[in-house]
């Protein structure tokens, strides 16, 4: 009967997801809702967007279905599903009107903030931290807000700014909703797979008409409240777990866009410029410089989220102390393998002068 169950939810959310999408692209197209290209864009030509209320209606619908069906998900989660809702649908909000709109990004930050603080209100917080050392530590309510916030405006970025090329952001999230899967299952945790399937089945779904050559984007829309949704479910989750083992994976599982993310930070403060200006350094946009094509990116890019998805298993494996040892070599790991992407593109930067200087003396 459970197992009938969470393959109804992935049904749903997975059937929705398909069907509206297709209904979505014809809306955008007769109002004109496009992403034109431009100088951070990769595609060449205008592209329907707002998929992404495809995937938030796909997701609800799943969600509120597991929980008018399954009583223990209904007793679990019904002090929170207000939060889930109703954060969501505020993020929605939010992405919706800067693809209509596009907002300036302080605007934006300013909303994501909103809308976490209103998921907060609604149930959705951290309320302990595990100790490395044993035992649990409870944040008082201030310190609860503000990490509350923190994880999830960061995890909106993170999945919004892995939004650059087709089909990157939904196939992300949904090998990452498939590592996910698989842990709680390992870990009992069956009231959190209902949400787990719900965001995999929407994903999937979306990433039907998302994949290369793109048909739809998600826009903002779709890809902060992916992240919003990630981050909810692990907050969720950590009601099973440990707290720091419940944050710790998802993060695992999303190491690259957020790497690319605390990078881009860092790389504008260092050029003094301001955080929120776009630029196209990210990780994407560096392997496409390289020579590869959008497919071959994305694809490469699913394999690592792939092999970061086994080794967050390894974190439900060992001890909480060990785990956090392990996140510190798996950044160092990370860091490691972007920098010698730099050091291959200055080497191939350099090939291309000489080149080009040898072709001038040939002149």
């Amino acid at each position: 009967m459970l197992l009938s169950n969470i393959a109804y939810v992935f049904l749903i959310s997975l059937v929705v997801a398909l069907v509206l999408t297709p209904s979505m692209r014809k809306i955008s197209l007769q109002y004109q809702i496009l992403d034109r290209p431009g100088k951070r864009r990769v595609h060449t030509k205008p592209v329907p967007t707002l998929g992404g209320i495809a995937i938030f209606i796909a997701f609800m619908a799943a969600v509120l279905f597991a929980f008018f069906i399954n009583k223990d998900f209904r007793e679990e989660f019904a002090p929170h599903i207000l939060g889930l809702v109703f954060g969501g649908l505020a993020v929605l909000l939010l992405g919706v009107y800067h693809d209509l709109k596009d907002i300036h990004p302080l605007v934006k930050l300013a909303g994501q903030v909103l809308a976490a603080v209103l998921a907060f209100s609604l149930g959705l917080k951290i309320e302990f931290i595990t100790n490395p050392l044993g035992g649990q530590i409870q944040l008082n309510l201030l310190a609860s807000l503000l990490l509350t916030v923190f994880w999830m405006v960061a995890l909106m970025n993170a999945v919004n700014l892995s939004d650059g090329l087709d089909g990157l952001a939904a196939g992300l999230t949904a090998i990452s909703s498939l590592a996910l899967f698989y842990i709680a299952l390992f870990k009992s945790n069956t009231e959190t797979i209902f949400l787990i399937v719900a965001l995999m089945g929407c994903s999937i779904g979306f990433l039907r008409y998302n994949f290369f050559p793109a048909k739809i984007f998600m826009g903002d829309t779709g890809s902060m409240f992916l992240g919003f949704a990630l981050a909810a479910i692990s907050l969720l989750g950590s009601r099973k777990m440990a707290t720091s083992m419940a944050l710790i994976i998802p993060l695992t599982v999303l190491v690259i866009p957020i790497f690319d993310t605390l990078l881009a930070i860092i790389r504008r403060i260092l050029k003094k410029h301001h955080i929120y200006r776009p630029d196209r350094q990210h990780l994407h946009h560096r392997l496409l410089n390289m020579g590869l094509s959008q497919r071959q990116v994305v694809l490469f890019l699913y394999v690592v989220c792939a092999y970061f998805g086994l080794i967050a298993f390894l974190f439900v494996l060992i001890p909480i102390e060990y785990a956090f040892m392990l996140l510190i070599l798996l950044a160092m790991g990370v860091l490691l393998g972007i920098r010698t992407i730099g050091f291959i593109e200055r080497k191939m930067r350099k090939m291309h002068r000489m080149e080009k200087k040898l072709s001038e003396e040939h002149k």
